[in-house]
C-alpha cells in the first residue's frame, strides 16, 4: 500500500486522522506510513493539523512537506528516522 505522502510502498500504514488530538476521533483522514505521520506531527501542532492542514490536498501544498517529501521519497523503507519531539499543542 502507497503512503498518501511519500508515495512509498509499504505493508503497513496508520491512519492520520484530521481530526488530530480530539478525543473523538472521525472517519476523516489518510493512510500515512509512521514516518510521515511522526513527520506531520513534528511540522504541525495538533491545533494546526486540525484548523489548517485538514486535507490531504492542504498537507501536500505547505512547503515544508514538499521539501520533507523530495528529501524522504528515496530513502529505504527500512530506515528510521530520529525526530524531534512533536508539537502537541
Amino acid at each position: 500500500m502507497k503512503c498518501s505522502i511519500c508515495q512509498r510502498d509499504f505493508e503497513k500504514l496508520e491512519k492520520h486522522h484530521f481530526e488530530a488530538g480530539r478525543k473523538k476521533k472521525s472517519d476523516d483522514g489518510i493512510k500515512v506510513c509512521h514516518q510521515c505521520g511522526d513527520q506531520l506531527h513534528l511540522m504541525f501542532s495538533n491545533r494546526e493539523l486540525r484548523n489548517k492542514y485538514n486535507t490531504l490536498e492542504k498537507i501536500l501544498a505547505e512547503p515544508k512537506v514538499q521539501k520533507y517529501i523530495e528529501w524522504v521519497k528515496n530513502k529505504p523503507i527500512e530506515t528510521h528516522f530520529t525526530v524531534k519531539q512533536k508539537k502537541r499543542i
